[in-house]
């Protein structure tokens, strides 16, 4: 699988602004993506391979039973440009005695960032969209059809309100992934638990308890040892879902960036 956002291509002073802003932001957007890619491309083009089939015993002089690799799937995942304006009057500028209005220079950077964070969420905003937001394979992110070889696997996890319950069923959930020869997915990194803002506090109390949150009981909580807390996400728009997000290179949502190679001619009237 592979969900893709594309980031903004900027002028080069306003991304350094941006990039000074980002560390006073709450990022949220690192908490969903594994991967920055950068081209100087307008678009690149995702493939997905199927790998090979478990090997088999083979005996003493006996022929070696060969696979065929192939690449189903592939989707070409183009970058947009975002862009956004200011306009003052004369008098404005006139009366400006501080000169505030001759610095906006950060505000530009910060109304790109709210882009960035406002674009990345949408991947999971519009998750269960095959038709607008399908992925590298064809369908949503969140779907219970996603293809092998042989039929079709969930990366849903069953309907329930964020508790220790559902949040370790989720986890058992994750170990029905499979790949493109029907193999069992072993590269289950560990994960990041993104809720929106509505669930933060019960999502931190789940995983940073140092017992069962919600139970009677005192087990330890072994939750944290494959989920980490990610902050409340205020981008996201369902109050009641929570995802399980892999860590690092095996998250398939990734980031793709534009970077330009020529530099921007800019207009004033």
């Amino acid at each position: 699988m592979a969900y893709g956002a594309t980031l903004p291509i900027h002028l080069k002073g306003v991304r350094e602004v941006q990039l000074a802003r980002a560390a006073a932001m709450p990022n949220f957007y690192k908490y969903i993506v594994g991967q920055t890619m950068n081209t100087t491309a307008i678009a690149e083009r995702m493939v997905l391979m199927t790998g090979l089939a478990t090997a088999t015993v083979v005996g003493d002089g006996a022929g070696v039973s060969f696979d065929e690799i192939t690449t189903p799937y592939d989707k070409l995942f183009p970058t947009e440009i975002y862009a956004i304006g200011v306009e003052f009057t004369e008098k404005q500028l006139k009366t400006d005695q501080s000169g505030k209005l001759k610095r906006f220079g950060e505000e530009f950077a910060y109304s790109l960032y709210l882009q960035l964070e406002t674009m990345v969420a949408d991947v999971l905003n519009n998750g269960t969209d095959g038709t607008n937001f399908a992925g590298i394979d064809a369908v949503a992110l969140f779907s219970a059809s996603h293809p092998w070889t042989g039929g079709t696997w969930s990366n849903l996890s069953t309907a329930a309100a964020l508790d220790a319950t559902s949040l370790k069923q989720a986890v058992i959930d994750r170990k029905s992934h499979k790949t493109l020869k029907g193999q069992p997915w072993l590269k289950l990194a560990p994960t990041w638990l993104v809720t929106g803002g509505e669930l933060e506090f019960t999502a931190e109390i789940l995983v940073k308890s140092t017992s069962e949150a919600g139970t009677a009981d005192n087990d330890t909580n072994v939750v944290p040892r494959v989920v980490s807390f990610a902050p409340g996400n205020q981008f996201i728009t369902d109050t009641n879902a929570f995802y399980l997000i892999p860590k690092g290179e095996e998250n398939p949502i990734f980031l793709l960036e534009g970077n330009l190679d020529k530099p921007i001619r800019q207009d004033y009237d």
